[in-house]
């Protein structure tokens, strides 16, 4: 009997060093895209000011964060509501002091603030397709590379 009990005490613990060896690889392709992107948009949010609402709680591709049920606030400036908007940045530039960032998206509703309004003619605006691609610093802080956004209404095109 005691012979039939070492076996079975190996094969039990090979089956739990399996199982939490699978564990912990589930865990960090889940947990490490998660945590990597919680960190760009925190890094994003504090500086330009924004705040995001709605930001999605796990990401499975880490340097794309899909913000389609979010909306986004800029101070007093304007707030947008995407039905579509991917934004994309290399995780390897995370932690360094620029970080490029191309935004992708489709009907945009954005409400401008007063001063927006007043320059632009109206208080809002669906943009059907916007595309840019900015440059997240902390020296400067957001340095546009170019934006395109284009409504039946207006047009917006940017370069730097």
């Amino acid at each position: 009997m005691a012979r039939n009990a070492a076996p079975n005490i190996i094969q039990n613990f090979r089956y739990v060093l399996n199982w939490r060896v699978v564990a912990g690889v589930a865990v960090t392709l889940f947990v490490v895209p998660s945590i990597l992107t919680h960190l760009f948009l925190w890094r994003v949010e504090s500086a330009l000011d924004l705040e995001i609402d709605g930001k999605p709680f796990f990401a499975f591709y880490p340097g794309t964060v899909d913000l389609s049920r979010s909306s986004i606030v800029w101070k007093d400036r304007f707030a947008a509501r995407p039905s579509s908007l991917v934004v994309r940045y290399p995780i390897l530039q995370l932690l360094s002091g620029r970080i490029p960032v191309s935004l992708e998206g489709t009907n945009v509703a954005v409400s401008f603030g007063p001063k927006f309004s007043a320059l632009i003619g109206h208080e809002e605006v669906l943009f059907d397709v916007v595309s840019a691609r900015v440059i997240s610093s902390r020296a400067v802080g957001l340095e546009i590379d170019f934006l395109d956004a284009q409504s039946k209404t207006i047009q917006f095109q940017l370069s730097g």
